[in-house]
């Protein structure tokens, strides 16, 4: 075994008697500030589960320049690490925990990256060892920390490393990674390519997580999507689907989806409706990809796997509910037709293999 690994498994809590070295924290002492009651909202860059209070503070202290801070649950032993501090949100059976990360920065640490962790040895050298076991998607901390509540968590894509996303924690049984959502026109989705492409918004309001970002979360597994809605009226209706992909840019992101459920009429796969979004390509004002005559993303102000054009527009404009614009807003024309904006929808997918 080499140093590296009992290093790494002396910080997640083997006894120092099953190692040949002893690990000494020569970290200066800064006093930490703790609100009980709060949780900061992050993002989360790390969870560990079955932990200690004081041990899930000194799993961020070994983190110098990615830790912030830390939520703590102690009826879980749930910890979080948090990479910004900027904001919070009551949380019952929380404590939220400041660190000064400056005073651990040290000339040896500074070497360190991001994802790595920096370990002083008790010979006094410092060692850079790689911060693992990222999770891959809102579905695998889910399943791997038990009442994790909905927010921002760093996750870990193929090719593409870390990035930040929101986790809906609390619907339809949890685990999803929302790579849509509209709520109050506070941004505008009349985007191009490149911006569709790369993502944009928001992740705490209004956000498209990006194309790139969607083929790549995708390619690890079978998801099935869903999404929700919601009216001025303050009704609600979801649709899902079994099996959702999205190719690469190559493919103009084609998507293709199938197993519907859900209680109000299908758009995207049923075929009597002629503008299925199933086996499309995505298309932009800048980028026509669509089967219509003109191009469909201009006509309906949005970004979408338009056919020809469509018969759902949740990137549409925000008109907020009745509108003579013909499919202009975040339309859903199974229920509320294309003379309808909703009030907020969201796209999200959870992996299931």
């Amino acid at each position: 075994m080499n140093p590296h690994s009992l290093i790494r498994k002396t910080l997640y809590g083997m006894t120092l008697t099953m190692l040949p070295i002893c690990l000494l924290s020569f970290y200066v002492t800064v006093t930490s500030a703790s609100v009980h009651g709060e949780r900061y909202i992050g993002p989360v860059v790390r969870v560990m589960g079955i932990i200690g209070q004081q041990q899930c503070v000194r799993e961020c202290r070994h983190r110098p320049k990615l830790c912030r801070g830390v939520n703590y649950r102690k009826q879980e032993l749930l910890c979080e690490l948090v990479s910004a501090i900027n904001e919070t949100e009551q949380k019952p059976g929380y404590v939220r925990i400041e660190l000064d990360q400056s005073a651990n920065i040290t000339q040896h640490c500074v070497s360190c990256s991001a994802d790595e962790m920096c370990i002083t040895l008790s010979s006094k050298k410092v060692h850079c060892i790689a911060d693992s076991d990222s999770p891959a998607d809102c579905t695998s901390l889910h399943n791997n920390n038990c009442g994790l509540p909905s927010g921002l968590y760093r996750i870990k894509l193929p090719f593409l490393g870390h990035v930040t996303a929101f986790c809906d924690m609390d619907t339809d049984g949890g685990g999803w990674t929302v790579f849509q959502k509209r709520q109050d026109g506070s941004k505008d989705f009349y985007r191009t390519w490149t911006e569709y492409k790369n993502g944009f918004g928001n992740l705490r309001s209004e956000f498209w997580l990006g194309n790139e970002n969607l083929h790549h979360l995708l390619s690890q597994g079978t998801y099935k999507m869903r999404m929700d809605m919601e009216d001025f009226d303050n009704q609600t209706r979801y649709v899902k689907y079994t099996s959702f992909n999205v190719g690469d840019e190559s493919s103009k992101y084609t998507v293709t989806l199938t197993g519907f459920s859900g209680n109000v009429g299908d758009c995207f796969t049923n075929a009597t409706i002629a503008k299925v979004i199933n086996n499309m390509k995505f298309s932009t004002w800048d980028q026509d990809n669509d089967l219509f005559t003109r191009n469909c993303a201009a006509q309906s102000t949005s970004g979408w796997w338009h056919n020809s054009c469509n018969c759902a527009n949740p990137n549409g404009l925000y008109l907020a509910g009745e509108t003579t614009l013909n499919n202009q807003g975040v339309t859903y024309h199974p229920w509320r037709d294309k003379f309808y904006s909703l009030k907020s929808t969201r796209l999200m997918v959870r992996r299931v293999a």
